[in-house]
């Protein structure tokens, strides 16, 4: 009895990722995982993905499943940054939200000014600006869920 549950477990799940793709279903799974441990941890990932997305003008789906470089990996990063400022989230838990590993998330983090009067360039300045903004962003959304 057990076993063909089991089967027919496997079966759907199969079927889910011939129609959706296995990165959709992973994706879903994380999410599933993020919400059972916490609730509001949930909203906050999905708001700072949102408002993140909207600040750069790109597509939420490129923060989430693209690999391409420039504004889309800044997107990231201040994601990244975002989420380990307000939460307590570890690198992990990041990290399976965006399916990186721990460490590229910790390398991420270690290698982003996020707060320092002094710059290596121009970049780096923009990215602390844009930080403190949207950092405000999230810490008013995180306040009202409490």
């Amino acid at each position: 009895m057990v076993n063909d549950e089991l089967l027919d477990f496997f079966s759907q799940v199969q079927k889910g990722i011939k129609r959706f793709g296995l990165a959709k279903v992973m994706t879903h799974l994380r999410k599933m995982d993020l919400e059972r441990n916490n609730p509001n941890q949930k909203k906050v990932f999905e708001y700072v993905v949102v408002v993140t997305a909207n600040h750069y003008d790109i597509p939420k789906a490129d923060i989430l499943y693209s690999n391409k470089r420039g504004v889309v990996t800044t997107a990231k990063k201040m994601c990244f940054s975002l989420l380990k400022s307000n939460i307590d989230v570890s690198e992990g838990d990041i990290g399976r939200y965006f399916d990186k590993s721990r460490q590229v998330i910790n390398h991420a983090i270690k290698n982003t000014p996020i707060i320092g009067s002094s710059f290596n360039n121009k970049q780096e300045q923009i990215f602390v600006t844009d930080f403190q903004t949207l950092n405000k962003m999230v810490i008013r959304f995180t306040n009202e869920l409490d």
